[in-house]
C-alpha cells in the first residue's frame, strides 16, 4: 500500500477511536483501568496482526524505544483525563497544536523543509486555535481541566513522533508499534499491580470494547508510522489532521456536542486551510 492509503486508513481509525473512548470515558470510568485494558488490545492487535516482532539488532535503539514507550504512558493517561473532562470536539481542535511543534521539530532535528506557504499555514493552525479559545464562556474553557491534559497530551505525543520517526530509519513499523503499546502496558502494571483484576473487570463490564478501540489506535499508528516511512513527517501529520473533519461531525450529531459548534467549526476550517498551505 502507497503511502496515502495508510494515512487515510490512519485518519478514519483513530477519528472513531477518539468518538468512542469520548463515549465510554465522559461518565467517570477510571482512566487506569481502562489503560490496561486498551493497551492489552492494542498488543493483541499486533500480533494477530502481523505476528511476533523482531527485536532490533542495533541495540543503541533500545533506550529510544523505551523513552518513546514511557511517553506514550503519558500520552494515554493524558488523554484519557481529558476524555473524561472536556468534548471530543475541543480536544481534537487543541491537538493541531502538535502541527506546529512536530513541524518545527522536523526541521530542526531531520532538516526537512517548510515553504512560504508553509508557513502562512502554521500561522493559520496557531490562529485557528486562538480563535476556539475565544469563546464565550472564557471562564469555563480556562478552568476546563481536561484543556490542561490535552495541552501536556500535545507536548508529549509531538515528541514521541519526533523519536519514532528517527526510530524508522533502522526499525520496521510492526517492531516500533508493539513497543509503543507494550511498554506503557508494562510500566502500568509494574507501576499499579493492585488495579491489575480491576482493570480486566472494568473490560468485560465494558464488553472488551476497550480493547477493541486500542487495536484502531493501534491501527492508525501502524498506519502514520508507515507513512512516515516513505514521506516526510512535515507532510504526513498534516495530512493526519483532516481526522479533526470526522471527530467534529461525529461529536455533533452522535455525541450530541453542540455547545460553540460553529465556533468549532471556524476553528476547524481556518486550520484545515492551514493544513492544505502546508502541502503547496
Amino acid at each position: 500500500m502507497i503511502w496515502t492509503g495508510w494515512i487515510a486508513l490512519a485518519i478514519i481509525a483513530a477519528a472513531s477511536e477518539k468518538c468512542l473512548n469520548r463515549f465510554f470515558l465522559a461518565d467517570g470510568t477510571d482512566y487506569w483501568g481502562y489503560l490496561i485494558g486498551y493497551n492489552i488490545g492494542a498488543i493483541l492487535f499486533v500480533l494477530g496482526f502481523s505476528g511476533l516482532p523482531s527485536l532490533p539488532h542495533d541495540s543503541s535503539q533500545y533506550p529510544l524505544l523505551g523513552i518513546s514507550g514511557f511517553l506514550w504512558l503519558m500520552v494515554c493517561v493524558f488523554t484519557f483525563k481529558a476524555d473524561q473532562y472536556a468534548e471530543v470536539s475541543v480536544t481534537s481542535v487543541i491537538s493541531r497544536l502538535q502541527l506546529i511543534l512536530i513541524c518545527l521539530g522536523g526541521m530542526f532535528f531531520f532538516g526537512e523543509k517548510i515553504s512560504n506557504l508553509g508557513f502562512v499555514g502554521l500561522l493559520l493552525i496557531s490562529f485557528g486555535l486562538i480563535l476556539l479559545g475565544f469563546r464565550k464562556k472564557m471562564t469555563s474553557f480556562r478552568a476546563n481541566p481536561g484543556v490542561t491534559y490535552k495541552l501536556l497530551s500535545v507536548a508529549v505525543i509531538s515528541a514521541v513522533f519526533l523519536i519514532d520517526k528517527g526510530l524508522i530509519q533502522h526499525i520496521d513499523a510492526k517492531t516500533i508499534t508493539f513497543f509503543g503499546y507494550a511498554t506503557p502496558l508494562l510500566f502500568a502494571l509494574i507501576s499499579s499491580p493492585k488495579r491489575v483484576l480491576p482493570a480486566l473487570r472494568l473490560t468485560r463490564k465494558l464488553k472488551f470494547m476497550n480493547m477493541g478501540l486500542g487495536a484502531l489506535s493501534c491501527l492508525s499508528y501502524y498506519g502514520l508510522v508507515q507513512a512516515m516511512k516513505s514521506a516526510p513527517i512535515s507532510l504526513v501529520v498534516p495530512l493526519f489532521q483532516l481526522e479533526l473533519v470526522l471527530v467534529l461531525i461525529a461529536g455533533y450529531f452522535i455525541l450530541n456536542e453542540r455547545d460553540g459548534f460553529f465556533k468549532k467549526l471556524a476553528a476547524s476550517v481556518v486550520i484545515l486551510i492551514g493544513v492544505g498551505l502546508m502541502r503547496i
